[in-house]
């Protein structure tokens, strides 16, 4: 689970942090943006942009255009491999976050390169697991927990 990092106040429930992701900008491996080392909002601003079409990334989007203005919106969608071909094939960039990059076969073949946004003020996300403080985890749900751990630590 993803939570914002602005945490709601619960007492019998704890937040454990396993990972966090930072924004970047997806483009094509034929953009003029490709050798870019990094990318600010105002760089962008009249790129065409494909957004994933769940609620952190929404409200990610609404906080970027509140703050830098809008941009040319080409669609919303849930399908991931849409976004990717949309932008491996120069229609516009997207935004995304850089856990599972150095594993996905567009940005392994080079069809697709991400660039660190900069310049931002919340261009991180935390994954964790939420838990009760009044409960301790069973042995097999603890044996999860070091498997997540294990695995959010590793670097490909």
């Amino acid at each position: 689970m993803n939570i914002p990092k602005v945490k709601p106040k619960e007492i019998e429930l704890e937040f454990q942090p396993l990972m966090e992701a930072k924004v970047i900008v997806m483009v094509s491996k034929n953009s003029p943006l490709v050798n870019r080392k990094s990318i600010t909002p105002q760089e962008l601003m009249d790129q065409n942009l494909v957004i994933y079409n769940g609620p952190r990334m929404k409200s990610f989007i609404k906080g970027f255009f509140d703050h830098y203005g809008e941009m040319n919106i080409l669609f919303f969608t849930n399908n991931t491999e849409i976004i990717k071909k949309t932008v491996a094939e120069g229609l516009a960039i997207a935004f995304s976050y850089d856990i599972g990059v150095n594993s996905d076969p567009y940005f392994l073949s080079g069809e697709l390169v991400a660039i660190p946004l900069v310049e931002l003020e919340n261009n991180t996300m935390e994954f964790g697991y939420v838990r009760s403080k009044k409960q301790y985890f069973s042995k097999a749900a603890r044996e999860f927990i070091k498997c997540l751990e294990f695995y959010t630590t590793l670097k490909y």
